[in-house]
């Protein structure tokens, strides 16, 4: 039987819809619940980050970071953009360049000695030093624009060394981007 009550189902009606859907508002709801009882004697701040990193959990979004400012990293450290050109420089472009460009002509005494590209060969701080020596190459010329093209044969006296669009040039490209 149904409830013939206008009133009451003019209520149901009206009874907004969270986006979230009623999964994610009931678990919101539940940790709501949980962490304000027993709150009388508790240090404010404490139970609104605590509250917060819940909220942030069911969301799916991870803590506040641990300055508390409500960063959302889930407590891990920024990401220092430097770094992880370093890493993408060790991991990603080092292995590609480094035959392709020491080994035939961008060392000292090589045939590229002279040039704006000039990389060291193995030692303690061969990655740091070919790392700063890209770097460097575009920043002499304002962007990674000429090392682009210079890489895939403009401008370049070896010519094309890796062809516009191949993986090797992506490589390169991602890199770059770091510094544009």
């Amino acid at each position: 039987m149904t409830d013939q009550n206008p009133r009451k189902q003019n209520a149901q009606k009206n009874v907004p819809k969270h986006r979230w859907g009623s999964a994610r508002t009931a678990a919101i709801s539940i940790v709501l619940a949980t962490l304000l009882a027993g709150t009388a004697n508790a240090d404010p701040q404490s139970r609104v980050v605590e509250l917060f990193d819940s909220v942030q959990g069911v969301r799916g979004q991870g803590p506040i970071n641990d300055k508390g400012d409500g960063g959302g990293s889930g407590g891990e450290p920024p990401v220092d953009p430097e770094a992880e050109a370093k890493a993408f420089f060790e991991t990603e472009m080092h292995p590609l360049v480094y035959p392709t460009c020491y080994l035939s002509c961008h060392q000292a005494g090589g045939v590229s000695g002279g040039s704006d590209l000039v990389l060291v060969g193995p030692g303690p701080n061969q990655i740091a030093a070919n790392n700063s020596a890209f770097v460097n190459f575009i920043t002499v010329f304002s962007s990674s624009a000429t090392l682009l093209t210079r890489i895939s044969g403009g401008g370049h006296p070896g010519g094309a060394i890796y062809t516009n669009g191949s993986s090797q040039y992506q490589v390169i490209e991602t890199w770059t981007q770091f510094y544009d």
